[in-house]
Protein backbone atom coordinates (compact mmCIF):
# COMPACT_ATOMS: atom_id res chain seq x y z
CA UNK A 1 0.00 0.00 0.00
CA UNK A 2 1.41 3.39 -0.99
CA UNK A 3 1.98 5.91 1.75
CA UNK A 4 0.13 9.22 1.55
CA UNK A 5 2.32 12.28 1.83
CA UNK A 6 1.76 14.11 5.08
CA UNK A 7 2.73 17.48 3.62
CA UNK A 8 1.56 19.88 0.95
CA UNK A 9 3.89 19.43 -2.03
CA UNK A 10 3.36 22.97 -3.35
CA UNK A 11 4.36 24.47 0.00
CA UNK A 12 7.39 22.21 0.29
CA UNK A 13 8.60 23.10 -3.20
CA UNK A 14 8.11 26.82 -2.52
CA UNK A 15 10.21 26.51 0.65
CA UNK A 16 12.87 24.42 -1.10
CA UNK A 17 13.08 27.00 -3.89
CA UNK A 18 13.56 29.78 -1.34
CA UNK A 19 16.48 27.94 0.27
CA UNK A 20 18.26 27.18 -3.00
CA UNK A 21 17.66 30.75 -4.14
CA UNK A 22 19.05 32.24 -0.92
CA UNK A 23 21.98 29.90 -0.31
CA UNK A 24 22.83 28.48 -3.71
CA UNK A 25 23.42 24.87 -4.70
CA UNK A 26 26.60 24.12 -2.82
CA UNK A 27 25.73 25.77 0.50
CA UNK A 28 22.33 24.08 0.69
CA UNK A 29 22.05 20.78 2.55
CA UNK A 30 19.18 18.34 2.82
CA UNK A 31 18.93 19.37 6.48
CA UNK A 32 18.44 23.00 5.36
CA UNK A 33 15.71 21.94 2.96
CA UNK A 34 13.96 19.78 5.55
CA UNK A 35 14.12 22.53 8.18
CA UNK A 36 12.73 25.15 5.80
CA UNK A 37 9.94 22.86 4.65
CA UNK A 38 9.17 21.64 8.19
CA UNK A 39 9.42 18.06 6.89
CA UNK A 40 11.64 15.24 8.10
CA UNK A 41 14.72 14.64 5.95
CA UNK A 42 13.70 11.04 5.45
CA UNK A 43 10.35 12.14 4.09
CA UNK A 44 12.07 14.38 1.55
CA UNK A 45 14.40 11.57 0.48
CA UNK A 46 11.46 9.18 0.20
CA UNK A 47 9.30 11.62 -1.76
CA UNK A 48 11.93 13.17 -4.04
CA UNK A 49 15.10 11.10 -3.92
CA UNK A 50 17.58 13.75 -2.84
CA UNK A 51 19.00 17.21 -3.18
CA UNK A 52 19.52 17.14 -6.94
CA UNK A 53 15.99 15.97 -7.67
CA UNK A 54 14.62 18.68 -5.38
CA UNK A 55 16.78 21.26 -7.12
CA UNK A 56 15.42 20.23 -10.54
CA UNK A 57 11.84 20.65 -9.30
CA UNK A 58 12.64 23.97 -7.65
CA UNK A 59 14.54 25.28 -10.68
CA UNK A 60 11.69 24.29 -13.01
CA UNK A 61 9.28 26.14 -10.71
CA UNK A 62 11.52 29.23 -10.72
CA UNK A 63 12.00 29.19 -14.50
CA UNK A 64 8.30 28.65 -15.23
CA UNK A 65 7.27 31.56 -13.03
CA UNK A 66 9.96 33.92 -14.38
CA UNK A 67 9.32 32.99 -18.01
CA UNK A 68 5.55 33.45 -17.62
CA UNK A 69 6.06 36.89 -16.09
CA UNK A 70 8.60 37.83 -18.79
CA UNK A 71 6.30 36.64 -21.57
CA UNK A 72 3.41 38.65 -20.15
CA UNK A 73 5.64 41.73 -19.91
CA UNK A 74 6.86 41.33 -23.48
CA UNK A 75 3.28 41.09 -24.77
CA UNK A 76 2.79 44.84 -24.19
CA UNK A 77 1.35 46.80 -27.12
CA UNK A 78 4.59 48.66 -27.89
CA UNK A 79 8.27 47.72 -27.91
CA UNK A 80 9.06 50.53 -25.49
CA UNK A 81 6.45 49.40 -22.97
CA UNK A 82 7.38 45.75 -23.45
CA UNK A 83 11.03 46.43 -22.65
CA UNK A 84 10.15 48.56 -19.64
CA UNK A 85 7.86 45.87 -18.27
CA UNK A 86 10.42 43.14 -18.98
CA UNK A 87 13.14 45.02 -17.09
CA UNK A 88 10.71 45.66 -14.23
CA UNK A 89 10.11 41.88 -14.02
CA UNK A 90 13.82 41.08 -14.20
CA UNK A 91 14.75 43.67 -11.58
CA UNK A 92 11.95 42.57 -9.24
CA UNK A 93 13.09 38.95 -9.65
CA UNK A 94 16.67 39.79 -8.69
CA UNK A 95 15.89 42.16 -5.85
CA UNK A 96 13.17 40.15 -4.13
CA UNK A 97 13.77 38.59 -0.75
CA UNK A 98 15.85 39.84 2.13
CA UNK A 99 18.64 40.07 1.49
CA UNK A 100 18.04 40.30 -2.24
CA UNK A 101 18.35 36.83 -3.75
CA UNK A 102 19.59 37.69 -7.23
CA UNK A 103 18.95 35.46 -10.24
CA UNK A 104 18.81 31.73 -9.44
CA UNK A 105 20.03 30.83 -12.93
CA UNK A 106 23.06 33.10 -12.64
CA UNK A 107 23.82 31.94 -9.09
CA UNK A 108 23.71 28.31 -10.17
CA UNK A 109 25.79 28.98 -13.29
CA UNK A 110 28.44 30.60 -11.08
CA UNK A 111 28.60 27.28 -9.20
CA UNK A 112 28.66 25.21 -12.38
CA UNK A 113 31.86 23.42 -11.37
CA UNK A 114 30.11 22.01 -8.28
CA UNK A 115 26.83 20.88 -9.84
CA UNK A 116 26.34 17.65 -11.71
CA UNK A 117 26.04 17.25 -15.47
CA UNK A 118 22.23 17.13 -15.39
CA UNK A 119 22.02 20.52 -13.69
CA UNK A 120 24.66 21.91 -16.06
CA UNK A 121 22.58 20.71 -19.02
CA UNK A 122 19.46 22.26 -17.56
CA UNK A 123 21.27 25.57 -17.07
CA UNK A 124 22.51 25.56 -20.66
CA UNK A 125 19.00 24.86 -21.88
CA UNK A 126 17.49 27.69 -19.83
CA UNK A 127 20.19 30.15 -20.87
CA UNK A 128 19.72 29.30 -24.55
CA UNK A 129 15.98 29.73 -24.17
Amino acid sequence: MAMVRQFDEETVLDKVLDVFWQKGWQATSMADLADAASVQRGSLYHAYGGKEQLFHLAFDRYAKCFLQEAQTALAAPSADLALRRFFDVAIANMTSGFPARGCLTTKTAAESDTVGPQIQARLRSRLHR
